[in-house]
């Protein structure tokens, strides 16, 4: 699996390559993300480009939420959005915890969102094995990813004892104190240019682990 820049890299140079294709007819104007737990209340992106980033803040959720699409100089084309979902591993310490998000993941199958009239989406809610996916690592790799993830945040030596002493007995990643859960959400808008799908904008949800 790749760092999170490698992937950051390979899908703008994705996008970037599908939106020459792209018609100006296809531009959007505006997208706009509703959703009940959203503690903001609501997205608004004007103008968005081929790539957003936003982080969710903790208890929200945009399962079930609305993504409304507004075309820039009329009703615009086709459209559809498909959403995927990945899981991280995480070192629970009951409370506080370690979060390994450059390390290994599970990503899910786009999901084609349900939509009555192509300008309004509703965000699909991941299934139980894809919200718990748990993914594939030896003890030693876990024990390695999460001594970088701490020499970014633990201040004293000890700190970083005390967390690798949680997980030096563990025989897998499913084995207490780890965890998993989604860490990341990704939502395509495309365009139908000459039959084909083409990518617009791809809105990409840091989810907070843990409480």
């Amino acid at each position: 699996m790749t760092g999170k820049l490698d992937q950051w890299i390979m899908g703008v140079a994705w996008l970037l390559a599908g939106l020459c294709g792209t018609a100006s007819a296809q531009s959007l104007d505006r997208i706009t993300l509703n959703a009940p737990e959203l503690s903001a209340g609501a997205y608004t992106w004007d103008a968005p480009g081929a790539r957003i980033e936003e982080s969710l803040e903790p208890g929200d959720e945009i399962y079930g939420g609305t993504l409304n699409l507004t075309p820039r100089g009329g009703p615009g084309g086709e459209y559809r959005v498909r959403v995927q979902f990945e899981t991280s591993l995480g070192i629970s310490g009951e409370g506080p915890h370690v979060d390994l998000i450059d390390f290994r993941h599970c990503v899910s199958e786009w999901h084609v969102a349900s939509s009555a009239d192509g300008r309004r989406f509703t965000v699909p809610t991941p299934t139980d094995e894809e919200s718990g996916c748990v993914p594939r690592a030896t003890p030693d790799e876990i024990r390695v990813a999460a001594r970088e993830a701490l020499a970014g945040w633990s201040d004293t030596q000890e700190t970083t004892e005390h967390w690798l002493g949680l997980i030096k007995d563990i025989k897998s990643p499913a084995d207490s104190p780890m965890y998993s859960t989604i860490s990341e959400i990704r939502i395509q808008v495309e365009a139908r240019v000459d039959g084909r799908w083409k990518p617009v904008t791809r809105l990409v949800f840091a989810v907070p682990m843990g409480c």
